[in-house]
Order: structure tokens, then C-alpha cells, then sequence
């Protein structure tokens, strides 16, 4: 037997299932509330819980609300209310909230310093002597700015009062997924985020990537597809991966692959001129 997250959502509905743990982490707040008050529902709703989590793990299932959101490839991306502004033909695929996490290295305390003593010589006279300068402490302190992020398909956007930024996906140069959180970088600009959803997030952009391309594709009509990178799970944070920034790339905007193709076929006409005017001649 293998040893996967079913199993360990099983364990836990059963140590702790009177509680309401399972509950809750299913996103049944509620639910989870009267488990605690009521021991499981006097243990009758824990013992049932734990046959339906014990016949999800031998099946290799996880229970709703356990599992991370994904996207089927053949299933298309969902659409979304969202507080961004649309231009014609702009649909939002996903709206939720973040937080931008900004690091700092300013001035945390000082070490070493001394007033000295001071030493009268006079009447209304005196020296001061000993003193010495404290010597700065510099540290990283992280500055967290929430908002809400909005991804369409044309545009990524996040909307707060600190770290805001509206940027296209064609700008895009790079999506570094984390363990709780997503980098965007565009350009020599990197903007970490925290959310409870980067693989979802990063799923949909790969999808709106991926469908940008199939309409060029289709358009000078090369038969071909285009896989986007594997999404690959960090168990680093947002704030760890913003100081090794350019180091861990995952995603990278093809549309210089675009950009190619639609070079090489803007010279197609101007090759057929020449081989017509080669065969008359």
C-alpha cells in the first residue's frame, strides 16, 4: 500500500473527528462547529465520516473540500466576476484575494554606543568624555499589502493601496509557483504574492498562455502544439524565493515563439513572388 494524502485525511478524521477537524478542513465551518459542541454528533456522524474518508483512501480519492482546485484540460477556464475595468473581448478567469509581501533592510536598533561622563573644570564649564557612536543593526522587515488579484485573458492584475500593478501577459516573463504563495515577473520587476491558490492560478495562466498561442498557430496555420512547463511544488515561502530572484523560473512567456512565426510567414509572399518570377523566366 502506498502512502498518499487520502490516507492521511483518513488518520486524521479518525483521531480527531470528534472534534469537527475534518470538518473544517473541508470547508464546512459550520458543520465543523456543531462537531465540536455535539463530540461528532454524539459519534454517530464521526463513525460515518470515517467509513466515507476509509472507502475514499482505498480508492485513492481525496474528500471535496481536501483537495486543491484544478483545471482538466479539457474543461474551459472558468469565468468570474471581477473588480477590474474590462475592454471588449476581456473575460476574467479567476478573482481572489492576495497579498503583496515587500522586504525591507532598514535600521532595527543599535549596539555599542555610550554617553560617556562629563568632567566640570569650571564654573558653567565642563568636558565630555567616553562618548562613543551606537553602531546601526540593519535587518529585513516584510511589509504586507493585501488586495485581490484578478487574471483575465489579457492582463494580470492586482488591485491594493501599496504594490499595485496592471500588467499584460504578453509582458510576462516568468510565474514561479511557491508553497503559499506566486512570484510574477516582468521584466527586471518581481511581484510576490501570497495566496491560498498558486497551483490554480498558475494552471490558468498556463492555460491563457497556451490558448494565446493555439490562436496565432491557427491563424498562419502550423499544425502544432505547445505544452506549457510542468507546474513544480515548492516548499519554500514567497518571502524566501523574492531573495533569489531570476534563480527559479518556471513558466516563461513564449511569445517570442510567436514572434517567429509570424517573421517567417510574413516572408512566405514574398518567397512565391520570387519563384514565380524564377519560373517565367
Amino acid at each position: 500500500m502506498v502512502w498518499t494524502a487520502a490516507w492521511t485525511d483518513f488518520v486524521i478524521c479518525l483521531l480527531f473527528g470528534w472534534l469537527g477537524v475534518h470538518k473544517f478542513r473541508e470547508k464546512k465551518i459550520g458543520m465543523g462547529i456543531l462537531y465540536l459542541c455535539t463530540f461528532g454528533l454524539f459519534c454517530i456522524g464521526w463513525f460515518v465520516d470515517c467509513i466515507r474518508y476509509l472507502l475514499a483512501a482505498l480508492h485513492g480519492e481525496r474528500i471535496q473540500g481536501n483537495r486543491p482546485m484544478q483545471i482538466s484540460a479539457d474543461a474551459p477556464l472558468p469565468v468570474v466576476p471581477s473588480n477590474v475595468m474590462l475592454a471588449n473581448g476581456e473575460v476574467c478567469h479567476y478573482c481572489g484575494p492576495a497579498t503583496f509581501v515587500k522586504t525591507k533592510n532598514v535600521v532595527v536598533g543599535y549596539s555599542g554606543g555610550s554617553r560617556g561622563t562629563s568632567v566640570r573644570i569650571a564654573k558653567g564649564m565642563s568636558v565630555h568624555l567616553g562618548a562613543k557612536k551606537a553602531a546601526p543593526i540593519r535587518g529585513d522587515v516584510q511589509e504586507r499589502t493585501q488586495g485581490v488579484l484578478s487574471i483575465t485573458n489579457k492582463r494580470v492584475v492586482f488591485s491594493a493601496n501599496k504594490g499595485a500593478f496592471d500588467k499584460k501577459i504578453s509582458a510576462l516573463s516568468a510565474v514561479t509557483p511557491y508553497q503559499n504563495g506566486i512570484a510574477f515577473q516582468f521584466g527586471d520587476q518581481q511581484y510576490p504574492l501570497e495566496t491560498r491558490q498558486p497551483e490554480y492560478i498558475y494552471q490558468i495562466l498556463a492555460r491563457v498562455v497556451n490558448s494565446s498561442l493555439s490562436k496565432v498557430v491557427k491563424h498562419y496555420g502550423m499544425p502544432i502544439s505547445i505544452t506549457p512547463t510542468g507546474l513544480e511544488k515548492r516548499s519554500i515561502s514567497v518571502n524566501e524565493g523574492s531573495k533569489h530572484r531570476g534563480k527559479q523560473k518556471i513558466m516563461r512567456g513564449p511569445f517570442w515563439i510567436s514572434k517567429a512565426v509570424q517573421a517567417t510567414y510574413s516572408f512566405l509572399p514574398s518567397l512565391q513572388i520570387i519563384l514565380k518570377i524564377w519560373n517565367t523566366a
